[in-house]
């Protein structure tokens, strides 16, 4: 049975592995920890490159505005809200007042487009915010292009994030 390498040979010798068998072990004795240290610790050539990616906290992209494809002649939809039980209002309107100071959502006047907010109950018992985007999915057109580099894109970050772990 062939093997297929999910790795080139740069990005082996890059993350400092080598090959074993049919395994790849970690060659790399030295390692540095970011202020939340993670469970293993990060190679020092990697953190020293990107430990501002390994920081506590969440992470943004500022100053960048997605332009999201519509189907032509569409009619912004404006769904009909569901309305939340009273005694989760004020729990719903402080996850949105730390959501808005946290930078992930922020306020405006008015929308032609309105999709209905859910709440999902958490194990720990926290709420988790939804929102319905279905009727927007429906007018959005797909750019295969963009979503197959997308898809490669997550693919490869699931592949590096599996190759961490073994770090």
């Amino acid at each position: 049975m062939d093997l297929i390498s999910l790795l080139g040979m740069d990005l082996i010798e890059a993350l400092h592995l080598q090959m074993q068998g049919s395994s790849l072990v970690n060659t790399c004795i030295t390692t540095a920890t970011p202020t939340a240290s993670p469970d293993p610790p990060i190679p020092t050539h990697i953190f020293n490159r990107f430990g501002h990616m390994f920081t506590p906290g969440l992470g943004t992209v500022k100053g960048y505005e997605l332009k999201v494809k519509m189907k032509e002649n569409t009619i912004p939809v404006q769904s009909r809200l569901r309305r939340l039980p009273f005694d989760l209002r004020p729990v719903v309107d402080k996850e949105l007042d730390r959501l808005e100071h946290d930078g992930i959502i922020e306020p405006i006047d008015a929308s032609e487009w309105i999709s209905p907010l859910s709440v999902a109950s958490t194990k720990s018992g926290k709420i988790r915010l939804c929102i319905d985007m279905r009727k927007v999915n429906e007018q959005m057109v797909i750019e295969n292009s963009l979503y197959q580099r997308l898809m490669n894109y997550l693919q490869n970050l699931m592949v590096l994030a599996g190759l961490l772990r073994l770090i």
